[in-house]
């Protein structure tokens, strides 16, 4: 089928029909239909589609589907394209949406789902029209109700009514923010008539007697509740909100109702807290909610018992209705509950530990950020404050009863192995927030109280564990100690429990009654691993339980379930227990090395790897290295086959180079000592595996492969990070390896490798410094010409298809000058002016990233001039000299560009945020250098600029506010002075484009 062109009226309507058939017929097929669906998305967008849905709407024979289809592309091109519509036609387009709104509200036996999307299109053409006559026109629709009609025409004009404030704040309703802003205040002003109104139609004998009727009322009173400016005294004046409330007790309710209405109470718990102003709506509210406690408690003995008859003791709507009530009520006035009046704050806390307490944890898991807020609220007071001991001792009780509760919300549901992926992960999301309440519970009671309290209830689900092998109950015990390990404080009482609960799962494992059993539990021998690996500190106290933990560990590293958190552990182990290991542990690699680990995956023998090299780094010179030799052996002889083999895989050989960078990583933190002319470990590695010869045969065989280059350059960082200054002897061969390999590549990973030269070896001396600039001219030397074209069009091209390299570049280039800027601007201020030069021309790249390095190194550049007092008099002239030599060469050139780009003419980089540099970042450091130089510059890039953009008037302006800025010492007056005139330039800019668009409520 054609895209929808424009057209006549007769041949765009016969696409339409045919489009609709193919959509809605019974007798098209999924490719018809699927066709005819694009065409109707790409007709949408049209300009025709305003006046073909007008008409459709105007004809009572159409289909549903097609009336609603109307009615739906109305309202999303009222949301996203009314600026598109010409003036002139607007108050047309109001007046037919009107006048469709007023028919079909008044035809008996319409379709809700056509009404209601009428509503939404008139919501939002009220907003973008600041139309208040919309207000009128709802009880002028009920007026003109026939008789028999009035309770089907009411609910289309509570439609509207819920509508208009929720159009109003719609993220997706594109219009400026000050016509937005208009409506809000026309809503707010409408609030009394509308309460008013509200509460009249709820009082209506055929309102009350309808259930979809009322529920209309609710929802629109919520609307108006949660985005309007309701005074609190006058929502506790309305007979609807005791009505509301009331509702909550009647058995009755039907459940739609009864969700609308919880919805709507939720929104007032929200929107009013305990604040002094609020007191008269707590004084309503309090003790309407408190009074459903009953009806609450008894749900959920009835989910309890259901659950002691083997049922699953799922909640109904009534019971998680409530359950949002009431822990909605806990967060809105946790202030009183902490309050130093007696208020019965214990029954307000009490009914939340209630609805935790609910076996369906869908519903339990609801209270769990009233818990944090509590706890945090608490520790907020001062220590000396007595209330806080005060509201220790009346809320312990209750956060000790919470404790019990999460350990219970804690275990897996009995079908876990029935759900599917996402069900699981939805559990896991779970248990995770579980745990950060036990988290709070450990601030409020301290860690060693909590560990006592869920050691009593493992006994007993232990016990369950051996007599019946249900194992949850276990499991999450185990689970909620993992969880809150770092926040039990080391104390004989609290390790001889650890230890216990350690030798308990050694013992299923082993003991003849339950190792049976035990593969059978792979969940529980997952948290059992992990468990073991959040107990590292222990270890350090009770070293003689190392040896048969990893034992314990290496057995799971065979089973699919278990590996992953066997490794972590094993991992956890090995970086805090690491003095107790000493060498004699890196036997393990030997053994995973020498068997075949059919479900080890790569991401999990890394972490093992990195716990291994955690144990070198606190050996002896010796020791280390003997056992860098040990670690990187077996890894070397597998790349140097991987590279030497006739159909080398590139998969493999990324795998050896992470197992290298594995090793390599942890050592930059290496507590062993290295004398003055001896080796590192690391050092003589490369020469003992012929590292960097390797390596050059790789890059060369995968010459076109970036991930290869980019795993590949990782060995060369992190040895360079572990090995510090004794990298040395390596220095000059790798700096020749890199450019040899860039210019065969024209990677950037090599460009990165050369920042971290730089960050390792500057500021060593002046003549290393000085070598780093060869080295960073060389790397120019390769790159210039990459850019280099006949025509602007043409480098931009080159730019565009190079970001990150031009990115990696300035960034280079930033770090030198940082570290090196005597270096920079003396031996090398030829070069900085070429840099800056190329930084002018990169500019014009549209890539935020990529311009964010150039201003980082436009504000080195500058920055270098400014030096800090104690500079030495002598260097900071040097320093001066260099950038003034610089910026009156590339000085106009830079700041030009930076207003083009900020006017739209270049693509606009960061103004004053974002990654790298800014445009107000280097303007403020030209200000601190020379604020006659700004001057100058911004003069004369302003008056270059088109007159439209900015004139005459608007220049002297802003150069005068401009002069009041550089005067103070703010760099924030300064940079929001230099941001609101640059974004006034773009904006003038974007308008002459026609780019000027309306902005979402999330933006501006």
């Amino acid at each position: 089928m054609a895209q929808p062109a424009a057209q006549g009226g007769a041949g765009l309507e016969a696409q339409f029909n045919a489009a609709m058939t193919a959509c809605f017929g019974q007798n098209s097929t999924q490719e018809q239909r699927s066709e005819a669906d694009r065409w109707l998305q790409h007709f949408q967008q049209t300009n025709e589609a305003w006046e073909v849905s007008v008409n459709l709407l105007g004809n009572a024979s159409l289909s549903p589907e097609i009336l609603f289809f109307a009615a739906n592309t109305l309202h999303g091109k009222i949301q996203y394209e009314f600026y598109d519509l010409p003036q002139e036609n607007q108050a047309g387009l109001r007046d037919a949406i009107s006048g469709h709104l007023m028919r079909w509200g008044l035809t008996p036996g319409v379709s809700k789902a056509l009404t209601k999307r009428l509503c939404l299109c008139a919501a939002a053409l009220a907003v973008q029209m600041n139309w208040r006559e919309v207000f009128e026109s709802i009880p002028a629709l009920i007026a003109k109700a026939a008789p028999g009609t009035e309770l089907s025409v009411t609910k289309v004009a509570l439609d509207l009514l819920a509508c208009l404030p929720d159009e109003c704040n719609s993220y997706r309703l594109e219009c400026h923010p000050d016509t937005r802003d208009a409506f809000q205040v026309a809503l707010d002003q409408s609030v009394p008539q509308v309460l008013a109104f509200l509460s009249q139609t709820a009082a209506r004998a055929d309102i009350t007697s309808d259930a979809e009727g009322f529920e209309g009322v609710l929802v629109a009173l919520g609307m108006w509740v949660k985005f309007c400016k309701i005074p609190p005294d006058l929502l506790a004046q309305q007979p609807l909100l005791g009505t509301a409330l009331d509702l909550l007790a009647n058995p009755q309710c039907p459940p739609d109702l009864f969700e609308a209405d919880v919805d709507t109470l939720v929104g007032v718990l929200r929107r009013y807290d305990a604040s002094p102003e609020h007191m008269n709506l707590v004084q309503i509210m309090v003790p309407k909610l408190m009074a459903l406690q009953p009806r609450f408690v008894a749900s959920v003995n009835e989910a309890k018992a259901d659950v002691a008859q083997g049922g699953d003791g799922e909640g109904d709507d009534v019971s998680r209705g409530l359950c949002r009530l009431f822990t909605e009520m806990g967060e809105s006035y946790i202030k009183l509950i902490l309050s130093p009046d007696p208020l019965n704050q214990v029954a307000v806390v009490q009914i939340v530990l209630d609805c935790t307490s609910h076996p369906d944890a869908d519903i339990g898991t609801i209270p769990l950020w009233f818990w944090f807020r509590l706890v945090k609220e608490w520790r907020n007071l001062e220590d000396t404050n007595p209330l806080k001991a005060q509201h220790h001792a009346t809320f312990s009780p209750l956060i000790s009863n919470l404790v019990g509760e999460c350990v219970r919300l804690l275990s897996y549901p009995t079908d876990i192995d029935e759900m599917g992926r996402q069900e699981r992960d939805d559990v896991a999301y779970q248990r995770q927030k579980i745990s950060d309440t036990l988290y709070d519970c450990c601030q409020f009671l301290g860690g060693e109280v909590v560990l006592t309290q869920v050691y009593t209830k493992l006994g007993s689900d232990y016990a369950a564990l051996e007599a019946t092998g249900s194992w949850v109950g276990l499991e999450a015990c185990v689970m909620a100690v993992h969880q809150i390990a770092k926040d039990i404080p080391a104390s004989p009482i609290a390790d001889e429990k650890l230890m216990q609960m350690i030798n308990m799962l050694l013992h299923l494992q082993t003991s003849p009654s339950t190792a049976g059993a035990w593969s059978q539990w792979p969940r529980l021998r997952y948290t059992a691993c992990k468990f073991i690996g959040s107990l590292a500190p222990l270890f350090r106290r009770q070293s003689q339980l190392l040896s048969p933990l990893f034992t314990f560990l290496y057995s799971h590293l065979t089973v699919k379930e278990t590996v992953e958190a066997a490794a972590s552990a094993i991992q956890d182990l090995c970086e805090r227990c690491s003095e107790q290991l000493g060498e004699p542990v890196l036997s393990l690699y030997d053994q995973i090395n020498g068997e075949t680990l059919e479900y080890l995956e790569l991401k999990d023998e890394l972490s093992i790897i990195n716990g291994l090299s955690s144990v070198v780094r606190k050996l002896d010179l010796v020791s280390a290295r003997r056992s860098v030799q040990q670690l990187l052996s077996p890894i070397c002889q597998r790349l140097t086959a991987a590279v030497n083999d006739p159909s080398p895989s590139p998969k493999r050989m990324i795998a050896e180079l992470e197992r290298l960078v594995a090793v390599i990583k942890p050592l930059e933190k290496a507590s062993y000592v290295i004398a003055e002319g001896e080796v590192h470990p690391l050092v003589q590695a490369v020469e003992t595996f012929q590292l960097w010869p390797l390596l050059d045969t790789l890059f060369t065989k995968f010459a076109t492969s970036e991930p290869i280059a980019e795993k590949g350059t990782r060995v060369y960082r992190y040895m360079i990070k572990a090995c510090k200054q004794h990298f040395a002897p390596l220095l000059e061969m790798t700096v020749q390896r890199l450019l040899q390999h860039f210019s065969n590549t024209g990677f950037a990973a090599f460009v990165y490798i050369a920042s971290t030269i730089t960050s390792q070896f500057s500021r060593n001396t002046y003549e290393m410094d000085c070598k780093l600039l060869e080295m960073l001219g060389s790397f120019s030397q390769l790159i210039f010409p990459q850019f280099q074209a006949a025509t602007p069009a043409d480098t931009l091209q080159l730019l565009t298809n190079k970001p990150d390299l031009v990115e990696e570049y300035f960034y280079l280039c930033s770090k030198f000058m940082d570290s090196c800027p005597r270096a920079a601007l003396e031996q090398g201020q030829a070069l900085s002016i070429a840099c800056m030069q190329f930084g002018v021309i990169a500019t014009t790249i549209d890539h935020r990233e990529a311009n964010g390095a150039v201003l980082a190194f436009f504000e080195s550049v500058i920055g270098a001039g400014i030096p800090r007092e104690s500079t030495d008099p002598a260097l900071a002239a040097v320093l001066r000299g260099g950038v003034d030599g610089v910026m009156a060469q590339q000085g106009q050139a830079v700041v030009s560009a930076l207003l083009e780009a900020a006017a739209g003419v270049r693509p606009s980089p960061n103004l004053e945020d974002g990654k790298g540099g800014t445009i107000a970042g280097v303007l403020w450091k030209l200000a601190r250098f020379n604020a006659a130089t700004l001057s100058t510059t911004l003069m004369a890039a302003l008056a270059a600029m088109d007159e439209r953009v900015v004139d005459n008037e608007e220049r002297g302006k802003f150069m005068a506010e401009l002069g009041g800025a550089i005067q103070t010492p703010s760099k924030e007056h300064f940079c929001r002075t230099i941001v609101t005139f640059l974004g006034m330039l773009n904006g003038t800019s974007e308008d002459l484009n026609g780019h000027n668009r309306p902005q979402h409520k999330d933006e501006g």
